[in-house]
């Protein structure tokens, strides 16, 4: 949530946002193309932190915000930055930081929802099922 919501605000502003700090020096940073199109980015990313706030709250019920937040989320980070280092757009080594922490979250993602899934098992299987006894 806290990675979402720091990425929201500075998307809002552009200008001071440190992750556009890897594109390569012939990127244009700084031109409306680029603020446009990183500021249309900022809602969404509000909108996905308010989202896995409010699953945050509920975390059993909610779970399924964790493969969803993997795939297409991060994934599509991911997929997105490979295809600007092939092309020359980023820095390889502006990208690894961003990368480590987009795995690393994914990892946090996969083993709570496995977690999830276990504890709501254990929690069924604990559970007496009511049976009704029919006068017979």
């Amino acid at each position: 949530m806290l990675v979402d919501a720091v990425a929201a605000v500075g998307m809002a502003v552009p200008r001071l946002y440190g992750p556009t700090l890897r594109f390569d020096a012939g990127f244009d940073r700084h031109g409306p193309e680029f603020s446009y199109a990183i500021r249309a980015g900022a809602p969404l990313m509000a909108g996905w932190t308010v989202l896995l706030m409010w699953a945050d709250r509920r975390p059993l019920e909610r779970r399924g915000v964790l493969p969803i937040t993997i795939v297409p989320v991060i994934a599509g980070l991911l997929a997105n930055d490979a295809h600007a280092v092939r092309a020359g757009q980023l820095f390889g080594r502006g990208v690894a930081p961003v990368r480590a922490l987009q795995l690393a979250l994914v990892g946090l993602f996969a083993y709570s929802a496995v977690k999830a899934r276990a504890a709501l098992r254990v929690g069924s299987e604990s559970e007496p099922t009511a049976h009704p006894v029919l006068p017979g």
